[in-house]
């Protein structure tokens, strides 16, 4: 599925985040790393990571986001 012509760029990480996603995985961050949701540091804790796919003419891109697990709980409950 091509990025879609009415998305922008800054929006474009909105877009896999949430209509591109094919799956989710609880992790340890042994490295440091930002929430996607709250900017939070994740260091040394558990997370959720959400994997999205973006396909297009080229390649296959994989694109890796790390949540606070009560971050991305919330916002799933929010449903965006």
């Amino acid at each position: 599925m091509p990025i879609p012509e009415s998305i922008t760029v800054g929006n474009i990480d909105d877009w896999l985040f949430y209509d591109r996603r094919i799956g989710t995985q609880r992790k340890f961050s042994w490295l440091p790393r930002r929430c996607y949701l709250s900017r939070k540091l994740l260091f040394l804790k558990r997370s959720v990571v959400v994997t999205a796919m973006m396909t297009g003419p080229g390649d296959i891109d994989f694109k890796t986001f790390w949540c606070n697990p009560k971050e991305f709980f919330l916002d799933e409950i929010k449903g965006r």
